[in-house]
């Protein structure tokens, strides 16, 4: 006798032993025949019968044997009715997860792609999973356990609070699109000794900013790709509300740094700081990340600072800078000397005298917009 597994499988939702019973009445065989001839008792029956008991792939292979029908098969209807209850037990929490999945920029992750253009037509249901895979989390309950465990270093420019949600997102952002350049572009290993190297590499590479000819995008693909050569990611990210004062962040993936930041401020001094106060992270801290949320001076903090003031001007050419009448002069023959960007000499000597928004001079100072690097831009994408 030949069973009809095209009707079968339109009736996948329900419970797999109804399809069981269903044989057996139409095999003409009691419950205690095909018990025996399955090799289970007639209570393991009932309960395969109810749904209660599930088809393990052993069940499956006796059930082929006995029906002559495929063990994928009664496999395949086993794992569609336990999704099934899993999507009536979830259909209950759908509302409150939508909720809670609100306050997240889902406006922005549509904008900039991560999220298909027409999310908001999809189920419920659709739309959480979606969210989830953007996360990698494989529940909301599991994401709000991890939104409470803190583990990014961060430099911040004002001491106000991150919307975590926000940063999360950003952050997110930025693991994706670092996942994407690793996976298309193969790095050597991360070393401590090479990436040291690097970094004095690139601080040299920024006294170029004063010549003309050289402007900061230039300067930034260099930095990145001289990064890579050492097995380092660095992402430009432009940030959105709720991240509007996280200047950068670094993390681990692949046992490599990944360093995102979101050009905040524009200047080039600010930016070349803010990556190598991450660089410091990465050189001091290693994998042991924290996120400060509120700006707080912490050991970390001070330490990434101290490092990336040392790393761009060393403190021996401050007593220069500490004088009370500094011309621009000054500024410009100290760079000179200790080969570096003026901008980042200018930065000290603002550092030092406390003149964040008015000088005696000027210096000229090289900026970067998003806007300049095109109109709907959100990251300076690898070429």
């Amino acid at each position: 006798m030949n069973l009809d597994v095209a009707r079968m499988e339109a009736t996948f939702a329900i419970p797999p032993g109804e399809t069981i019973k269903e044989y057996v009445e139409y095999s003409s065989m009691t419950m205690e025949e095909f018990a025996q001839r399955l090799g289970v008792s007639k209570q393991t029956l009932a309960r395969l019968y109810r749904g209660d008991q599930a088809i393990t792939p052993d069940t499956a292979q006796k059930l082929a044997l006995v029906t002559g029908v495929e063990a994928q098969f009664w496999a395949k209807l086993e794992s569609d009715y336990r999704m099934a209850l899993l999507r009536e037990a979830r259909e209950g929490e759908l509302e409150a997860d939508m909720d809670w999945i609100k306050q997240f920029p889902i406006r922005e992750m549509i904008k900039r792609g991560f999220l298909p253009a027409d999310y908001k037509r999809f189920s419920l249901q659709k739309q959480v999973d979606l969210f989830l895979g953007f996360f990698h989390m494989s529940s909301v309950a599991v994401f709000k356990k991890w939104l409470n465990e803190p583990r990014y270093a961060a430099r911040t420019t004002k001491s106000v609070d991150a919307n975590r949600y926000a940063l999360e997102t950003w952050v997110q952002m930025g693991v994706h699109l670092a996942q994407e350049r690793m996976r298309n572009q193969p790095l050597p290993v991360f070393d401590k000794d090479s990436f040291m190297n690097a970094l004095k590499e690139v601080c040299g590479l920024s006294a170029c900013l004063d010549k003309p000819e050289y402007d900061l995008k230039s300067y930034l693909l260099a930095l990145r790709d001289k990064m890579e050569s050492v097995g380092v990611v660095v992402v430009y990210l432009k940030k959105f509300n709720g991240v509007n004062q996280v200047n950068g962040i670094v993390r681990w993936m692949e046992n490599r740094p990944v360093i995102i930041l979101s050009l905040n401020g524009q200047s080039a001094d600010r930016i070349i700081f803010s990556f190598f106060h991450e660089a410091g992270h990465v050189v001091k801290d290693g994998g042991r990340l924290q996120y400060v949320s509120r700006g707080e001076k912490t050991q970390e903090e001070r330490g990434a600072d101290d490092f990336a003031a040392t790393m761009l001007l060393p403190r021996k050419y401050e007593t220069e800078l500490c004088a009370d009448n500094v011309e621009a002069q000054v500024i410009q023959d100290v760079a000179r000397k200790a080969n570096v960007y003026s901008g980042i000499v200018y930065g000290r000597y603002q550092y030092l005298h406390g003149y964040w928004r008015k000088t005696n001079f000027r210096c000229q100072v090289q900026s970067i917009s998003w806007e300049s690097i095109g109109k709907e831009a959100w990251t300076i994408w690898y070429d």
